[in-house]
């Protein structure tokens, strides 16, 4: 009986640790653009929420421009763009949701744009960066 109960304690730490070793949080990622408004609020926000990979771009600015989200995904030199477009300090922002395999790094850049040709302005440089974790 002893043995039993010592074996399956044994079985259960082990499982645990297996369980705990494979799952690992993600990090969300934040940039923001200081440009022509000044201030610590900044012109353009730019956001990856790690869960549920969700992006997000939010105008801060009352500049005449929008703006804009970039992102790249793991060792990929494809550039993302989501614009906020709604003006500035609305409220409104853009979001998308993202399906972004676990384990892989995101990299996010605040920028803004000229909407209406899809023209970057300016943006920051590609230092924020999050990751996708396990559930």
């Amino acid at each position: 009986m002893k043995r039993r109960i010592i074996l399956s304690v044994s079985t259960a730490v082990a499982i645990v640790l297996l369980s705990s070793q494979a799952a690992f949080a993600g990090s969300n990622a934040y940039a923001r653009l200081l440009d022509s408004c000044g201030g610590s609020y900044g012109d353009a926000w730019a956001y990856f929420n790690a869960d549920g990979e969700i992006f997000t771009a939010y105008d801060n600015c009352v500049d005449g421009h929008s703006a804009v989200t970039r992102w790249k995904i793991g060792t990929s030199s494809t550039i993302h763009t989501l614009w906020d477009h709604s003006g500035a300090g609305g409220g409104d922002d853009a979001t998308f949701n993202g399906a972004i395999a676990e384990g892989v790094t995101v990299r996010v850049q605040a920028c803004t744009g000229e909407y209406g040709d899809r023209s970057i302005v300016q943006c920051t440089a590609w230092g924020a960066t999050g990751s996708v974790g396990a559930a």
